[in-house]
């Protein structure tokens, strides 16, 4: 598969325009209300798992979510990878994308549902019937920065107390 494009049911897409660069990633952060890498932030600290098999995806969203202060544990790109670490690393959320190499992560998806981690999944399927009400959220590729950046927040928000946040 070429990491740079692939046909999926929602078409063709590059990595490039699924996340934009650093720098927009900082922009990204600041327009969703984030602020960057600050201690205080109330995503600061929290244990994010990142599961993502295209490299330049995979780091692209390493970045932002480590610009709001999140403690990314990974970025992986394998189902066995993934499931070593979150038996590992017990993350407090979960970034999943649904197709590892054509290898689908539904398994690893039930272990962190059965494990009460909220998990976004993140797909180029524009369907997954047997993810709708059991994951806290599924995003469609391509996804932007201020996007998946909204998404973590709020799911964080509604799995945590009001005053976490």
């Amino acid at each position: 598969m070429d990491v740079h494009s692939e046909q999926r049911a929602g078409g063709v897409h590059d990595a490039a325009r699924m996340m934009p660069a650093a720098d927009n990633n900082r922009q990204a952060a600041q327009s969703t209300g984030q602020t960057t890498g600050t201690s205080g932030h109330p995503l600061a600290g929290l244990r994010i798992l990142l599961v993502e098999d295209s490299w330049h995806v995979a780091h692209a969203y390493k970045s932002l979510l480590e610009i709001v202060g999140l403690n990314v544990v990974g970025p992986v790109g394998t189902l066995p990878d993934a499931e070593k670490l979150f038996a590992e690393q017990r993350p407090d959320i979960a970034v999943v994308d649904i197709d590892l190499h054509g290898v689908k992560s539904y398994s690893l998806i039930d272990q962190l549902i059965a494990s009460n981690v909220p998990t976004v999944v993140v797909s180029g399927y524009e369907v997954l019937p047997l993810l709708q009400g059991r994951v806290a959220a599924i995003l469609t590729k391509p996804v932007r920065a201020s996007t998946l950046l909204e998404t973590v927040r709020r799911v964080i928000a509604e799995t945590r107390s009001p005053d976490a946040l």
